[in-house]
């Protein structure tokens, strides 16, 4: 892992990037995790670069130890062209796990209507009224 910390002797543990990971998309076939690194290091201090994420083969993850420096680069780097391939830069956001709240209840009560707004009779005869249907066929009115 790349650190902004000098290092010590004996090792002490890094904390964890302050800076929520960005995800990279649209990336020319084949591009390296040392490619997406060389492109985003300008920005700042990197914690670690992947393009093999399980996202698929043309999205990467760039990790920031500084937040502000993740959203300069995000707001730099989102659209920019990268031989010849405009990519895309947001913050990965991770999908829910089962033990977090969800908008979805089994046990919420059931939604029924109790009908329309209008009974269906009255619409049919206001639709053959204003629109002078006659045996099927609709006659629009001049």
């Amino acid at each position: 892992m790349l650190s902004p910390y000098p290092p010590t002797t004996p090792p002490t543990p890094l904390p964890p990037p302050s800076a929520l990971p960005r995800l990279v998309k649209h990336l020319p076939v084949g591009f390296s995790d040392y490619q997406l690194y060389d492109i985003f290091r300008p920005f700042g201090a990197l914690a670690s670069t992947r393009t093999q994420t399980g996202f698929g083969s043309d999205t990467g993850v760039v990790e920031f130890w500084r937040e502000e420096d993740a959203r300069i680069a995000e707001e730099a780097m989102h659209c920019a062209e990268v031989e010849g391939q405009n990519i895309a830069v947001t913050v990965y956001q991770q999908r829910r796990t089962s033990g977090t709240a969800s908008e979805f209840s089994a046990h919420a009560p059931t939604f029924i209507p109790s009908g329309s707004v209008f009974p269906y009779p009255q619409v049919c005869i206001l639709i053959t009224s204003l629109f002078n249907i006659t045996n099927q066929t609709l006659v629009l009115p001049s």
